[in-house]
């Protein structure tokens, strides 16, 4: 991986994780993290569109339809009516992730069932993610909420690992994660007011521009 599309995606990977630290200290599940619901701003990524987060007691309506988006939930919310925890936003960050590593869905394509299938049973498609970042990813990924690590660890785990490189002379796949001081990550706007989304580019992100650019995935 280029040394410019590696740090891009090591600062999408801080950033969102930065935002979930936000969101979860203020006692908040945001639920629906994924591709879609990121912007990404000269200042870093944005998490963007809380319309369920202040959803039902349990996970899921009285019809059984899930309050979410298949291929980015965690498996827990497939398999329990528990009301959502943080560790189902963890598990949507990685796979997140994934995504603007490959560009491609994590659990892959297909009819719904299969989908379903794979998030309880399969594993991510971590191919696209370099080395040291693919570690902190797959941890998130584990299938037991309780397993893993919480915004806050992913957060270290990545300045770590990202300090350890820089000790070690970063190579191309090991972007220095910038501690430098810059707004909040989480951008809260009303559904109705959001910017239009711009058609899916079909692959990841360069990086942050000059703008604002809605990132959204085509199966969503």
């Amino acid at each position: 991986m280029a040394r410019g599309l590696a740090e891009a995606l090591w600062e999408v990977a801080r950033g969102l994780a930065e935002a979930l630290c936000a969101i979860h200290d203020a006692d908040v599940v945001h639920r629906d993290l994924k591709p879609g619901n990121v912007m990404l701003a000269a200042d870093g990524p944005k998490v963007i569109d809380f319309g369920i987060v202040a959803g039902l007691p349990g996970m899921m309506t009285a019809s059984g339809v899930v309050m979410g988006s298949i291929g980015y939930l965690a498996p827990e919310l497939l398999t329990t009516t528990r009301r959502p925890r943080p560790a189902a936003d963890v598990f949507s960050w990685g796979l997140t992730v994934c995504f603007a590593a490959s560009g491609r869905p994590p659990f892959g394509g297909g009819p719904l069932d299969a989908l379903l299938y794979r998030t309880v049973h399969g594993e991510a498609d971590l191919s696209g993610l370099p080395g040291p970042l693919r570690g902190v990813v797959a941890a998130s990924l584990r299938k037991r909420p309780e397993r893993r690590p919480d915004a806050h660890r992913i957060l270290s785990q990545i300045a770590a690992t990202a300090g350890a490189a820089a000790a070690d002379g970063a190579d191309a796949d090991v972007a220095p994660c910038r501690a430098a001081a810059r707004p909040s990550p989480v951008c809260v706007r009303p559904a109705a007011s959001r910017p239009r989304r711009s058609p899916a580019s079909g692959g990841p992100p360069a990086g942050p521009g000059s703008g604002a650019t809605c990132w959204s995935p085509v199966w969503e």
